[in-house]
């Protein structure tokens, strides 16, 4: 039976030397607050770094909402705040906001020119291939941006009703401070909830995170009509907006190496650089990506020539595999280790490895995937080329590139796989590019320093791709560059 400390008392008896009881004294001892019992934090008495990560927040102020702030810092007034992050490519970068506002005793809302943004970049050649930027982590960043702003340069002693529409940092913020071993293990940015504990333990039930519903204003009812948008939705539509504001202007990118740490608390790190996701399954993706780019080096007809070219971060999350047979038949295909005839023929499974549906070559992985003439094959890979086509316009492409992407991948006369390499040729040093001519064209005018039109730039790229594929398998089989 388990008893709780909070639910018994402490007594100190002593004895006399007959060993009877000569005296009872009920031991009282101070009670910790609930939000900092945890295996996870240090002292109650810690005192709070003072240093501020470069890049933390870009502060913008008008002289009435200044003086505002100032003034009721020393004051119990509380404090009104929104915030929202946003991401639109998780391999690069990432950008937070908040902003204060005055909530009126009629339920209006109005904003004050004191807001801040942030922006999280990613350097490209030192992360990890599984580190990426997502909309928890923003949203967490722009709470801790704001907290510590509040903290360190405001040094706000009332409280804080702060409002943002990510549920699962709301949840998380109740929780952090005594997060388990095994819920630290899997949780996700840990560099940022380390911080987020600190700033907690600082604030000390003064800030209460209340969720405001996303872009209500793009939301109809249930018979069809525009909803009646609140005022706090107003001011989480304006934080949204604000958060955009890094991709057009340059403001100063957040230094997460100089996030505040906690005493005691462990690391795992590769390559010098902190793995800050669940650990459990980073490590493994990481594992996984090594196997598989060791394994790529051996078969560079499927992964193509120049392997330094592959974006493994990208691979990793484009698959679309969710089911684990579906992964195993992936991996099959990527590597090249299906059970075509040529591999049955060879472990004496089969008599023949003549390919079943066309009935004139070998059956190989290869084969199958690119060169098989069979009916159903062929217009498979025409569907194929159509839907390329038509999301490379769907996502903004401009006709020359829906052209080029068709091109690549439509199927040639005899319905194989257009058959574009790299060939080289019996003369020491020379090659052959088979590609439309005026791709090659467009190609060889970069080393003659000629100019090219933007449509003979991005055929000079579809060469450029090619050349480094070493033929079309490559783009089959989905490895991006």
């Amino acid at each position: 039976m388990e008893w709780r400390k909070n639910k018994i008392k402490e007594i100190k008896i002593t004895l006399n030397n007959s060993n009877n009881i000569k005296t009872v004294e009920v031991i009282s001892r101070p009670q910790r607050d609930k939000e900092q019992s945890t295996e996870h934090t240090e002292n109650a008495n810690t005192q709070q770094p003072e240093k501020v990560p470069v890049g933390m927040w870009n502060l913008w102020t008008g002289p009435e909402a200044n003086e505002y702030i100032l003034q009721n810092a020393n004051s119990t007034t509380t404090l009104h705040i929104a915030s929202d992050g946003t991401v639109r490519d998780s391999q690069k970068r990432g950008n937070w906001s908040w902003f204060a506002f005055l909530r009126k005793e009629n339920g209006n809302c109005e904003k004050m020119e004191y807001e801040a943004v942030g922006t999280e970049v990613l350097p490209q050649q030192l992360k990890h291939y599984t580190e990426e930027v997502h909309s928890y982590r923003m949203e967490a960043l722009g709470l801790l941006s704001g907290l510590m702003h509040l903290r360190t340069v405001v040094k706000w002693e009332g409280t804080i009703e702060w409002h943002m529409d990510s549920k699962s940092v709301i949840d998380t913020y109740k929780k952090c401070h005594r997060l388990t071993n095994a819920e630290w293990t899997t949780q996700r940015d840990k560099d940022v909830w380390e911080a987020l504990i600190l700033e907690k333990k600082y604030w000390t039930g003064r800030v209460e995170i209340l969720h405001v519903e996303a872009h209500t204003d793009t939301k109809r009812d249930r018979e069809g009509k525009k909803r009646k948008v609140t005022q706090l939705e107003k001011m989480n539509q304006h934080a949204d907006t604000l958060a955009d504001y890094p991709y057009e202007a340059q403001v100063v990118e957040l230094e997460t190496n100089q996030l505040p740490t906690r005493k005691n608390c462990g690391q795992i790190r590769k390559n010098n650089r902190v793995l800050s996701g669940n650990w459990r399954k980073q490590i493994l993706e990481e594992i996984r990506i090594e196997t598989s780019k060791k394994m790529a080096a051996t078969n560079k007809t499927f992964w193509g020539q120049c392997q330094e070219e592959i974006d493994w971060a990208r691979m990793r999350k484009t698959s679309g595999c969710k089911k684990r047979h579906e992964r195993i038949k992936t991996a099959k295909l990527m590597h090249s280790k299906r059970g075509t005839l040529d591999y049955l023929q060879k472990f004496d499974i089969s008599d023949t490895n003549i390919c079943i549906m066309c009935k004139q070559k070998k059956e190989t992985n290869r084969h199958a995937l690119c060169f098989c003439t069979h009916p159903k094959i062929v217009e498979q890979r025409h569907n194929a080329a159509v839907a390329i086509r038509l999301s490379t316009r769907k996502f903004g492409g401009t006709p020359a590139m829906e052209n080029i992407m068709f091109t690549l991948y439509k199927p040639g006369k005899a319905g194989t796989a257009n058959n574009m390499r790299i060939e080289e040729l019996r003369e020491k040093s020379k090659t052959k590019i088979h590609c439309p001519k005026e791709w090659t064209k467009a190609y060889k005018k970069g080393t003659e320093n000629t100019n090219r039109t933007y449509i003979e730039e991005m055929q000079a790229r579809a060469v450029e791709i090619i050349v480094n594929a070493g033929g079309i398998t490559p783009l089959w089989i989905g490895v991006i560059t």
